[in-house]
């Protein structure tokens, strides 16, 4: 992972995995709810295994789902802007190589311009250059520092400073081992 940190412009952390995968953490549930008997979209809780198929307080599982799938359709966007953004920046860069060779020689040649100017007697009127590629490569990579931030809140966003309730050690809110089923969603 340290590798992958230091050689990575963007953080490497993929939201749209992240996303569908605790999709199949809510189908793993589903499929247990439907074991025990229950209907797909409800799962209920209590504080012992053998009391959640008589549990009678049902939580739907339908708005989690729909959020989810929020969600995945807010990843799959954000991995374009990332994708899109990284492309911008090769190009900024190599357009920056590219022209702080010629800015340079485009110099070398003004000198010599002016000189020669000044000693006919003229002015060395300035060159106005327009856009410089510099400029690109600096709003290249606010684009990435934007995109980074936005990754370092999504994870973090996941995270309770109180963690689950009755495993308060486990911070994270979106995965962390199951109480009685296994890993999935806590």
């Amino acid at each position: 992972m340290a590798l992958r940190l230091v050689d990575s412009v963007i953080l490497p952390l993929n939201v749209t995995h992240y996303a569908f995968e605790l999709e199949n953490y809510l189908d793993q549930l589903s499929e247990q709810a439907s074991a025990w008997s229950l209907p797909a979209n409800v799962f209920t809780c209590s504080n012992r295994v053998a009391a959640i198929a008589t549990d009678t307080k049902g939580i739907d599982l339908k708005p989690l789902r729909n959020s989810m799938h929020s969600l995945q359709k807010a990843a799959l966007s954000f991995e374009s802007e990332q994708v899109k953004s990284e492309k911008e920046l090769l190009r900024a860069i190599d357009a920056w190589k590219h022209d702080s060779v010629l800015h340079r020689a485009k110099e070398i040649l003004r000198e010599a311009y002016c000189k020669i100017q000044k000693a006919l007697g003229h002015p060395c009127e300035p060159i106005k250059d327009g856009n410089h590629p510099l400029q690109d490569l600096k709003n290249a990579m606010q684009r990435i520092q934007a995109i980074n931030q936005k990754l370092m809140l999504f994870e973090r966003g996941f995270l309770s400073d109180s963690g689950i309730q009755g495993r308060e050690w486990y911070k994270h809110l979106g995965v962390a081992p199951g109480k009685w089923l296994g890993t999935f969603l806590p």
